[in-house]
Order: structure tokens, then C-alpha cells, then sequence
């Protein structure tokens, strides 16, 4: 598992574009065709391909700022799926991130990447930076109101899982870590569907009622109020098992009221100062520790 600390700090060292990059967009893009044509399941193709995400993150492949315009790339895949009209458009979109002319295959032929590095610009035609920018512009062009919708929709949705992950239902050390990787990818994903970060675009209120945009604008809060305490987390190495170990050690010897005590470890749980599957067995040992004659 990637150091997540590590990968937090990351950001921007790693050019966007990369060559295995560009060959991971021309492969969604081919796998989509091939579910358009077929009619494959559209949400098993996603799954699949965040899949591949998670494992790129858990490698060190890439940072949070790539994995999460893969992930935006994934995510004009899904907004599409009941769109028909709009699938090929969505296709030709990823292949001009992906590749030059040049370096599309004739039909039959597979891809085989160079050995020596891109003869092309990195980013294809289109910068992958650009991508998420100019599919929007090209929606609201179309008057494609529920495909960004979704758009916005999903990028929301998947943050709020990643911190549920963190703070409620991760099982083990590897679970809790994966969560926060998560959690630093779709944060800086978010940003390009956000209704607080920078300018509210102008076309949100079209897009969404004011109670809609009420409840996004709390999940964006509560989500930047998450990253901070996120980060404060990880520049203490409390994601580390160093540290829980300590906090284990310490439950033994902390003085209080247990209901109190009980209480201060449901606020470090949601600080990541304590994953949540440890949370009954620090509790048992407060309970023990306070037993008459425990020692």
C-alpha cells in the first residue's frame, strides 16, 4: 500500500500525460465501444475501470491530480450510458485525449506502445487537463442538462463513500488507508464539479434547484471540513500502525469518565486519528481498564 502521507504530498510532481496514461484513456475508450456495440453492461465496465484506478493509486502510479482526471474520464463514460446519442461523441472525446492520429492502429491491428517513448505530444490532441472543460462546454451547447447533472452527481456521491469508508466502515489498516487515498483523488476531483470551489459557474442554478444547491454546497463543506482534518491527520503519521499502536498503549493508562472517554474516541474517529474497526476494541479497554481490582 502506498504511504499515504506520501501520496498527499505529491501533487504536481508527476507530469499530466504520461504515456501509460494516454494508453489507459485509448483503452476505456476502446472498451467502450465495445460495450456501446454490444450492449454490455455499462455499470460493470465502469466498476472494472475504477478498479484499475484504485489499484494505479495503490501502486504509486500517479497522483491524486492524474487519478483523478481518469476518473472524470470514467465518469463521461457513466453520464452517458442512457444517452445513446451521445455515446460516440464521449468515445471520440477519450481517443483525442488518448492519442494522435499517427498512433491509431489501422482496424485489426493492436496497439503495441513504442518501446522508446511517444513520438506524439504526450496529451494527444486534447490536454487530459482540458478534458472535463471542454465536454461541459460541449453539453451545455447540446442543452444536456441531466448528463451534467450527473456529472456533478457522481463526483459528490463517490466523495461522501470515500469518507464513510474512512470514518464508519473501514475493517482493517489496508481499508482505511485505501479510503483516504480515495478521498485526496475524488477531493481534487471535485473541483471541477464543485458549487463552491473558485466562481460558481453561472449555469449551476439551470442545473439544479436552490435546494439541490443547498444540499451540495453542505456536502462540499462538510467534505473540505474532512480533507483538513485529513491532512492534520496524516502530517502526524496517525495513519501509521506506529501510531495506533501507541493509542492502544495509551487506553490502558488514560484517566476519565468512561462515557467521556467513549465519546472523545467517536471525535477522533472522524479527525483519522482512529479508524473505526478499532474503535470496540478500544473501548473494551477502557471498560477493562476501569473494572474494580484491573490492574
Amino acid at each position: 500500500m502506498i504511504d499515504v502521507r506520501q501520496f498527499h504530498l505529491m501533487g504536481g510532481r508527476e507530469p499530466i500525460g504520461a504515456q501509460w496514461t494516454r494508453f489507459w484513456v485509448f483503452g476505456l475508450a476502446c472498451n467502450t465501444v465495445g460495450a456501446a456495440e454490444e450492449g454490455g453492461n455499462w455499470s460493470e465496465l465502469v466498476a472494472a475501470h475504477r478498479s484499475s484506478l484504485d489499484i494505479m493509486a495503490s501502486g504509486g502510479l500517479a497522483n491524486s491530480d492524474t487519478l483523478a482526471l481518469l476518473h472524470i474520464a470514467i465518469d463521461i463514460v457513466e453520464t452517458v450510458e442512457l444517452a445513446p446519442e451521445l455515446h460516440m461523441l464521449a468515445i471520440d472525446y477519450l481517443m483525442n485525449v488518448a492519442l494522435t492520429e499517427a498512433e491509431i492502429p489501422p482496424p485489426g491491428q493492436p496497439l503495441v506502445p513504442p518501446e522508446q517513448g511517444p513520438t506524439a505530444p504526450l496529451d494527444g490532441c486534447l490536454p487530459l487537463q482540458n478534458l472535463p472543460f471542454a465536454w461541459k462546454r460541449e453539453m451545455l451547447q447540446r442543452g444536456q442538462r441531466e448528463v451534467l447533472r450527473q456529472l456533478f452527481m457522481i463526483s459528490h456521491e463517490q466523495l461522501s463513500a470515500a469518507i464513510q469508508q474512512c470514518v464508519r466502515h473501514s475493517r482493517n489498516l489496508e481499508e482505511w488507508q485505501a479510503g483516504m487515498v480515495r478521498q485526496l483523488i475524488y477531493h481534487t476531483r471535485m473541483k471541477v464539479t464543485s458549487v463552491t470551489y473558485g466562481d460558481r459557474p453561472s449555469y449551476v442554478k439551470d442545473l439544479f434547484t436552490p435546494e439541490e444547491i443547498t444540499t451540495l454546497t453542505r456536502q462540499e463543506r462538510y467534505a473540505a471540513e474532512q480533507f483538513a482534518h485529513l491532512g492534520t491527520a496524516l502530517g502526524y503519521g496517525r495513519h501509521l500502525q506506529k501510531s495506533l499502536d501507541e493509542l492502544t498503549e495509551r487506553a490502558l493508562t488514560i484517566e476519565g469518565d468512561t462515557l467521556r472517554l467513549r465519546m472523545q474516541l467517536r471525535a477522533m474517529r472522524a479527525r483519522y486519528e482512529v479508524p473505526p474497526y478499532m474503535v470496540p476494541e478500544l473501548e473494551a479497554l477502557l471498560r477493562s481498564a476501569r473494572r474494580p481490582g484491573a490492574t
